[in-house]
């Protein structure tokens, strides 16, 4: 008996561990939807483009007395939203003062961002010309991008999430939705 409460014993003494270590903290799976489009020719406004059909374009409620063309896409599975403003170009708002409005405000995330990368693109025959940037890292703006004809027209899109900026569990959806922009940029008509 005395042999059985000394092996209970020893075995009580060196079962016993260091502290716990907590688990890392985790983030919900993200169910991500599959990729469909359908060509969005329908709002009222001067140029087209692919929607996804997890996502809704509605009118800005930001549009102030003269703005036109302004839609928010809300993709609202996400709540993130991709934010269009449209001007026209012309000596108040000339082409290049436009371009360094999205370009100061890519680089206004540079306190908080690990990299920002810019990619520019071309469509001549759709007479479309743009720039986009990415902005990686805890900050407000993931991606912001302007399309534009370069004499008359310029659109100007930004995506913003409603909740704080956490690069850790927002990355998988903002490479999710960064494939929708490269599609709207791809597909973009003006009319």
């Amino acid at each position: 008996m005395r042999f059985i409460v000394a092996i209970l014993s020893l075995t009580l003494l060196t079962g016993c561990s260091d502290d716990p270590i907590p688990k890392p903290t985790a983030y919900f799976r993200i169910a991500l939807p599959e990729k469909q489009y359908r060509f969005i020719d329908t709002l009222q406004a001067n140029y087209a483009f692919d929607l996804p059909q997890y996502a809704r374009a509605i009118p800005s409620p930001d549009m102030r007395p003269g703005d036109r063309y302004w839609y928010n896409i809300y993709f609202p599975q996400f709540m993130g939203e991709i934010y269009l403003t449209y001007k026209d170009i012309d000596s108040k708002q000339p082409l290049p003062i436009l371009l360094e409005d999205l370009h100061k405000t890519a680089y206004g995330h540079s306190s908080r961002a690990d990299q920002i990368v810019m990619r520019t693109f071309e469509f001549p025959e759709r007479k479309t010309y743009g720039v986009v940037y990415e902005v990686y890292g805890d900050v407000a703006s993931q991606v912001q991008f302007c399309l534009t004809d370069s004499t008359r027209r310029f659109l100007r899109g930004s995506l913003y999430f409603a909740c704080p900026p956490n690069k850790d569990s927002l990355a998988p959806v903002v490479k999710f939705i960064k494939a929708d922009i490269d599609r709207l940029i791809q597909s973009f008509n003006w009319k």
